[in-house]
């Protein structure tokens, strides 16, 4: 599944990300220490090259390796923040003309670690790559920003133009689109070891940039993924970020060394080493030895871990003692979506408003935080994250399993054996609805996969609040690919899988692929013109996301269910200028770890 993709803008994105201000004596005093991370069991990187398609878009190729060595254009996440890290990015934010069809920005002289300023050029080199092969790129939004949208760029200099067809909301372009560019060095402009190209200086539609690209495309990508180039001086040339890849071992075992020709603020240690592992018994088998410094599992995984350990503990007994635990939202959601597709067997039921509002209101959130998440959870509120204090995210459904009830009861339902029966069939605003004949039970098909333990726990407790109103709904498994993208293809109504929708890279939940008709997300083929009209708004100026996400929340296309949160694990005296917590947007900033 790709990456799920304010007013609320100015929530998230107003100002830049206060940082540390640390003394010269202090940073010498910390500059002799390292520490060690654990990388995700069995989640080793093994792509390098920052312009990948979605079989390596991981957190663990991008967050923990390609960002610390190679950073975007724009740096959003520091500490527990979603904004935009102003003197962390490579570039001035962009200014956009009063059409909103023309942005221009100035990349900032920061050197590649070859010695090469990074320029106009550096940027056109990402972009003309992307315009050659845009579904090459994972993040790619089919007809939408950049580069379906962008008519052309120019680059003098330290300067960049980009010409838009449309009016863009310049937050959405920046956040979305300009975040995802890497400046690239002019010395990987090449199509073969010894052939350099001009990818990098070509203007972006032209056929021989476009051909010029694609071969540098190629040669790159066939570079990408030789974890036994990765220290070597090719890789380490377009360096530009806090560390350097000093080592990888053959089991993924990775060892960073501060980059000291970098721009931003210094790191407080001087290398760090991100830990291969197997599993998460064996992390925290680590952590509580004191092997380890840091680690990122959730409390499914270690609450399972603790399990095979045979320790018959709780996740916090388990590793409070010697670790701090602390936990952060994640800048994503939850939620099961409802099949709207002619496949759908009992398109009817799904249909009615009502009957979608009733079964949200059924499912006690909260129990299933406590009992599925052990306390670290948020519940589905609607279709925005609810990370970042003060977001207007539509509050969260009010259990009331009563109100549900008696809300289908008054639409000609009657209980008939513990079974929900329509018993006033019809259109009218107290009987079942149209398509619904007398003597129908509310029965339902979920489609879901059953990826985890957590996650089968968390249907299941769904399940249950729902047939204790009488409402019946039985489990089809499916692959997760199937559960995905086929929904919308099958008999039932509705689809389940682990994972939700992450909002990151692209950090604006403005929800185009979602809950758009056309969206290439929109796995229940949902659509609702108002929604439609007001995700439009959202892409052509900076307008508040509240109405969107009140309509979408009311109008139930899903169910949204909790979701856990991330967890950081770090060995007692370990600090951080940022705090301990996990980002939301999942970026990793170890130069702001010290003892």
């Amino acid at each position: 599944m790709p990456k799920f993709k304010v007013a609320v803008a100015a929530l998230l994105l107003a100002g830049t990300v206060p940082l540390f201000a640390a003394s010269t004596a202090s940073q010498a005093s910390a500059a002799s220490t390292s520490i060690t991370v654990a990388e995700a069991p069995g989640a080793s990187p093994n792509y390098i090259f920052p312009f990948m398609n979605c079989s390596y878009d991981t957190s663990n190729n991008v967050n923990y390796f390609q960002r610390l060595l190679y950073r975007p254009l724009y740096w959003y996440g520091v500490g527990t923040s979603t904004a935009e890290a102003r003197s962390l990015s490579l570039a001035n934010d962009p200014v956009f003309d009063k059409a909103r069809t023309t942005a221009t920005f100035t990349v900032k002289p920061w050197r590649f670690a070859n010695g090469q300023y990074l320029t106009g050029r550096s940027v056109m080199f990402f972009l003309n790559l992307w315009v050659a092969d845009p579904t090459g790129f994972c993040p790619y939004e089919s007809g939408l920003g950049i580069p379906d949208q962008l008519r052309g760029a120019t680059a003098s200099g330290n300067t960049v133009r980009l010409f838009f067809t449309k009016p863009m909301n310049p937050t959405w372009i920046m956040s979305n689109f300009l975040s995802l560019i890497t400046p690239l060095p002019e010395v990987w402009d090449r199509s073969s070891a010894s052939t350099m190209s001009h990818c990098s200086s070509g203007n972006p539609r032209a056929a021989s940039t476009v051909a010029s690209c694609r071969a540098v495309l190629t040669y790159l990508q066939s570079l990408g993924g030789e974890t036994s180039t990765f220290t070597n001086g090719f890789w380490r040339s377009g360096v530009d970020g806090p560390w350097t890849l000093s080592s990888l071992a053959p089991t993924g075992t990775a060892t960073f060394s501060v980059n000291h020709a970098y721009a931003g603020p210094h790191p407080l240690l001087t290398s760090f080493t991100e830990v291969a592992y197997q599993s998460a018994a064996q992390e925290v088998s680590d952590l509580q030895s004191g092997k380890l410094d840091v680690a990122n599992l959730d409390f499914g995984s270690l609450s399972g871990a603790a399990a095979q350990a045979n320790l018959g503990t709780t996740f916090t007994k388990l590793l409070s003692a010697t670790d701090n635990v602390t936990a952060g939202s994640n800048w994503s959601i939850a939620y099961l979506p409802f099949n709207f597709g002619t496949a759908n067997t009992e398109l009817s039921l799904v249909q009615q408003p009502y009957v979608r509002a009733a079964m949200q209101r059924g499912i006690d959130q909260a129990a299933i935080i406590r009992d599925v998440f052990g306390g670290y959870g948020e519940p589905g509120n609607g279709p925005l994250p609810t990370a970042t204090t003060g977001a207007p995210t539509p509050a969260a459904p009010v259990f009331d399993p009563a109100g549900a009830e008696a809300s289908l009861i008054a639409h000609g339902w009657k209980l008939v054996n513990g079974v929900l029966t329509c018993v006033v069939s019809g259109s009218g605003v107290s009987q079942c609805g149209t398509g619904i004949a007398t003597g129908s039970p509310l029965t339902m098909t979920l489609l879901t996969s059953n990826s985890s333990p957590q996650f089968t726990r968390e249907v299941n407790a769904i399940i249950a609040d729902w047939k204790s109103l009488g409402i019946v709904v039985n489990v089809q498994f499916a692959s997760y690919a199937r559960a995905v993208t086929a929904c919308a293809s099958t008999t039932a109504q509705l689809c389940a899988w682990d994972s939700g929708w992450s909002y990151n890279p692209s950090v604006l939940p403005t929800g185009e692929l979602l809950f758009a008709s056309t969206g290439s997300s929109n796995v229940g083929r949902y659509s609702n013109p108002l929604v439609d009209a007001l995700i439009t708004q959202t892409m052509r100026a900076n307008v508040s996301l509240t109405r969107y996400a009140t309509v979408v929340a009311a109008s139930s296309p899903a169910i949204f269910i909790p979701h856990g949160q991330s967890l950081t694990e770090s060995a007692k005296n370990l600090a951080s200028t940022v705090g301990l917590a996990p980002n939301p947007l999942g970026s990793f900033t170890p130069e702001y770890y010290h003892w």
